[in-house]
């Protein structure tokens, strides 16, 4: 118990560390984030509080807690700050950045990588992947199908002409994700910007207003099977609301009564992976009664194994007292009367008339080796790797 309570103790200091850490780390990132996008966020009188792009952000997160997407794509996910935030959602199981600047892919890597915390005290169910690709939006690469959610986020400003155009058919017509998220600037709000000229970013093709966005929508939905609803994050000042929202949103919903299968079609991944990550999860442990039949099953083959090579009987018989001289069955079991009710619930055991032994037949087609696990459950197996049995029930995080 002392080792327990110490282990406990020495693992949760680790892990407060780390979480502090993660936060001053977080806080930092926050700063200059938010350094970067002030020309963004205080124009003359009208700021933004959170900060404009956290409002976006939030607002992606808002439809993953709704739809519990275990496939999410950011496509020009950039510096990686809205997948570091999506990274965290623990239904998560495949999560994909894709954009085009490698090297702000190279210099991202780092954010996709699991913490220490996440390996000490693990809180996924299921394990998750994380991957970086350098592409463009105007390639389907077949690794993006079956994606539950694509998320848009200040993008399509970015894109020339040409590139724009095949928007639709990459991301409807290949893709085929259930939800698709799309924000991008609404250009008549531009007129609260004091002394503003042009578009908010250097490399915007173009800025639309809300009914050239929604024009665009429209006809995305009318050529594939998706519905459209509309939104917006950045409200201005008071008497302003006829402007609409600073950015605009766009909520792209696969229409349920279609079935979009995806088509056998020759392999195409021509985007290039950068970096990938495994997160891990909480192993699934044995309960009590699974933990004695495997350690049962384990000792019983050595014994009876043993025997037969004494014997030319077709079978030998390995009595329970003798099972629980093997220590760790002992522990976890205790005596001879539980060790038989335990037996007794699994049909693959059989028991001795008194029930005070097991019957073990010969094996003809097989020889068994007391030195092998092959033939073992798998669950057997993995815990035989992991440790003793007195390990695992010292694991606090089980």
């Amino acid at each position: 118990m002392a080792k327990s309570n110490s282990t406990s103790w020495f693992l949760k200091k680790i892990t407060v560390s780390c979480r502090k850490k993660m936060a001053d780390a977080q806080i930092v990132l926050q700063k200059e984030a938010a350094d970067s996008k002030t020309k963004e966020d205080y124009h003359g009188d009208v700021t933004f509080s959170p900060l404009l792009y956290q409002q976006r952000h939030s607002a992606v997160l808002e439809v993953i807690r709704k739809l519990q997407p275990t496939k999410v794509i950011d496509m020009g996910c950039g510096e990686c700050q809205l997948l570091r935030k999506i990274k965290q959602k623990t239904m998560i199981e495949h999560l994909i950045g894709v954009d085009v600047d490698v090297t702000c892919l190279e210099c991202s890597k780092f954010i996709i990588k699991p913490l220490i915390s996440d390996h000490l005290l693990p809180v996924r169910e299921k394990p998750m992947v994380v991957q970086l690709y350098e592409g463009s939006v105007a390639d389907y690469d077949d690794r993006l199908s079956g994606a539950d959610l694509v998320a848009f986020v200040e993008v399509i400003e970015h894109l020339n002409p040409e590139v724009l155009h095949k928007v639709p058919e990459t991301i409807f017509g290949s893709m085929k994700p259930n939800c698709v998220i799309i924000t991008t600037p609404n250009s008549e709000f531009n007129e609260l910007f004091k002394d503003f000229k042009g578009f908010r970013h250097w490399d915007h093709k173009f800025e639309w207003t809300r009914q050239e966005f929604q024009s665009w929508c429209e006809k995305v939905t009318s050529m594939y099977p998706y519905t459209v609803k509309y939104s917006g994050v950045g409200l201005g000042p008071k008497g302003k609301e006829h402007l609409g929202h600073c950015t605009q949103i766009a909520e792209f919903y696969q229409k349920q009564e279609v079935n979009l299968e995806h088509e056998s079609v020759a392999k195409c991944q021509p985007y290039k992976l950068i970096a990938e990550a495994v997160h891990p999860f909480k192993e699934k442990r044995l309960d009590s009664r699974q933990n004695i039949l495997f350690e049962v099953e384990y000792y019983n083959r050595i014994l009876a194994n043993s025997l037969f090579t004494e014997t030319d009987e077709d079978y030998v018989i390995v009595p329970l007292e003798k099972l629980l001289q093997f220590q760790k069955l002992s522990n976890i079991c205790g005596n001879a009367e539980k060790l038989r009710e335990v037996i007794k619930t699994c049909d693959v055991i059989q028991l001795n008339d008194g029930e005070t032994a097991i019957v073990n037949q010969r094996q003809y087609d097989a020889e068994w080796s007391s030195d092998s696990d092959s033939d073992l459950p798998t669950e057997y197996i993995e815990n035989k790797t992991e440790g003793s049995n007195e390990q695992i029930q010292e694991q606090i995080w089980d």
